[in-house]
C-alpha cells in the first residue's frame, strides 16, 4: 500500500472504426486511466487496416499519449494471418 494512493482505480476506453472500401479501413479510440494520488493518463490512437487477402489483414497505427504532464508520441505496424479454413 501506498499512503495518499487509493486502490480503486477506473479505466475507459471508446473506439469507432470505418471500413472505406476497396480493403482499406481506420479506427479512433481513446482510452485512459484515474486513480487517485496516481497521475491520470489519456492516449488517442489512430489507425488504418488493409485486408490483403480473405486471411491477410495489415495494419499501421500512430498514437499521442499523456501521463502525469509529460507527452509521448508511438506508432506501429502489425500484421495478422488467420491459419483456418
Amino acid at each position: 500500500k501506498v499512503p495518499g494512493v487509493s486502490r480503486n482505480s477506473f479505466f475507459y476506453s471508446a473506439g469507432i472504426s470505418r471500413a472505406m472500401g476497396g480493403g482499406f479501413g481506420a479506427g479512433l479510440e481513446l482510452s485512459g486511466t484515474k486513480q487517485s494520488g496516481a497521475s491520470t493518463g489519456t492516449t488517442v490512437l489512430g489507425a488504418l487496416t488493409y485486408t490483403a487477402s480473405k486471411n491477410l489483414a495489415l495494419d499501421a497505427s500512430v498514437s499521442r499519449a499523456r501521463a502525469g504532464g509529460e507527452n509521448a508520441n508511438g506508432s506501429g505496424v502489425g500484421m495478422t494471418y488467420l491459419f483456418s479454413k
